[in-house]
């Protein structure tokens, strides 16, 4: 799976009509409607706020809009070109401002791919891993030991709390959970304490 490290704007016209694509990473669907608020925010007039995304996380969701164009002809396309780049934790929004012609739904359909597809050709296009997260909670003195398993285990420290304990959100390769989740349980008697947090996907 691939996914984009920031995003990109492209500008289409035909016969009349403007299109104005947008491509943006996106993690949640929070994150995806908060973009489309802002563009819709930003282009009132518009005939037609046009999207789709796909999200992984633990499943893939997807979902699309015609907004108002024929059934099929809009949020559908745009979603198909993201699939056709095998691209997730992607958000799309093509905006339309009608031009006095109408383009037929095959003319749609070229066009929202199109507005989509100029997005992605530019895009910073990476590869995405699969991670899962750790929260451990530990003593002050046991630090060496929580740093030798973060080494051992390639784990990155995502978060950390100083408190009366160390509290650390650590994530690492999904092929090395079960050795690392091991050695966490086998320093439980010391007072470590662990909680799976699940898996996401983090861009390479």
């Amino acid at each position: 799976m691939n996914s984009i490290k920031k995003s990109t704007e492209s500008s289409i016209r035909e016969r009349g009509s403007k299109f104005y694509g947008f491509l943006f990473p996106c993690n949640s669907v929070d994150e995806f409607d908060s973009t489309l608020d802002k563009l819709k925010n930003r282009y009132p007039d518009a005939t037609h706020h046009c999207c789709a995304y796909r999200i992984l996380n633990e499943q893939l969701s997807e979902f699309s809009s015609d907004d108002g164009e024929p059934s099929g002809s809009a949020g559908l396309p745009i979603l198909n070109t993201l699939k056709s780049f095998e691209l997730v934790n992607i958000g799309s929004v093509v905006v339309r401002y009608y031009g006095g012609s109408k383009l037929g739904k095959a003319g749609l359909i070229e066009a929202y791919s199109s507005s989509t597809k100029e997005c992605i050709d530019i895009a910073d296009i990476g590869t995405l891993e699969k991670v899962f997260r750790l929260k451990v909670i530990y003593e002050y003195p046991q630090e060496s030991q929580i740093q030798q398993i973060i080494h051992n285990f390639d784990l990155k420290e995502i978060d950390q709390q100083f408190t009366e304990q160390v509290m650390k959100i650590v994530q690492g390769p999904i092929q090395k959970e079960n050795g690392c989740v091991q050695s966490f349980e086998a320093m439980e008697y010391q007072g470590i304490t662990i909680e799976l947090l699940g898996h996401t996907f983090v861009m390479n």
